[in-house]
């Protein structure tokens, strides 16, 4: 499906809602959804809400709200084929899984979703927000697509019974260079929440955030707004 309208991708959308999975209009050849999903978080919409966002021959893509309002639905999001290769060898799951333009989306419900988005090695692990979905097309052109036979997202526990090693968070994406400074292993504490402490105290989070966009002053008590760094954001929403 080389371009996709609002209207063509209503059997998809129906076919997610009706498992349970909340779909999303995406803007053509974007990360952005075409509208303001942030009340379907909270709640399942309707079909007939559904419908209507997707009702236009504007060129579209589909995403998939992931989390509680979608019954655990987690996604593992593999930057690289390589991770995602390494991560098979060590777990037999068939789940339905999907090609992007760079790795591999791995679709998981899970009756112990985590709630929120994590850093996992080789990626992250999408517990909250939005993910692209086919037959959307990324914004280099690359089609997302099924990858193998399977076409039912699989039941698990939890993120341990999916062998997925967590890890902290990596702040910079990997479009742009450089990163944390170098902690010396010798003062790196043992418990994970000391080396978070010490990463916040050495490194403030405003000034890191400076060197990757612009911070805009956002009322008293030294709040700030500024254009998201990890996708493509064009009005300050972080």
């Amino acid at each position: 499906m080389k371009y996709a309208s609002g209207r063509s991708l209503l059997p998809i959308a129906r076919y997610w809602w009706g498992r349970g999975v909340v779909p999303v209009p995406m803007y053509w050849k974007s990360k952005r959804p075409a509208f303001a999903w942030g009340q379907w978080a909270q709640r399942f919409p309707d079909w007939r809400e559904v419908e209507a966002e997707f009702d236009t021959r504007l060129h579209r893509g589909i995403g998939l709200l992931t989390g509680a309002v979608s019954g655990g639905l987690v996604v593992l999001d593999f930057d690289k084929v390589l991770d995602y290769v390494r991560w098979r060898r060590r777990v037999d799951i068939e789940t339905y899984t999907v090609q992007t333009a760079r790795g591999f989306h791995v679709y998981l419900r899970m009756q112990e979703p985590p709630g929120r988005t994590m850093m996992m090695r080789g990626g992250e692990i999408k517990g909250s927000g939005y993910v692209v979905a086919p037959p959307s097309v990324h914004v280099s052109g690359v089609p997302y697509q099924q990858w193998g036979d399977a076409n039912e997202v699989l039941s698990v526990r939890n993120i341990e019974a999916a062998s997925i090693e967590t890890t902290l968070p990596e702040i910079v994406p990997e479009r742009h260079t450089g990163g944390l400074p170098d902690i010396p292993q010798a003062v790196v504490p043992e418990s994970k929440d000391d080396v978070v402490a010490k990463i916040k105290q050495s490194l403030p989070l405003e000034d890191l955030l400076r060197k990757y966009t612009r911070l805009i002053p956002s009322g008293p008590g030294g709040w700030f707004k500024c254009c998201c760094p990890f996708h493509d954001d064009h009005t300050p929403s972080m």
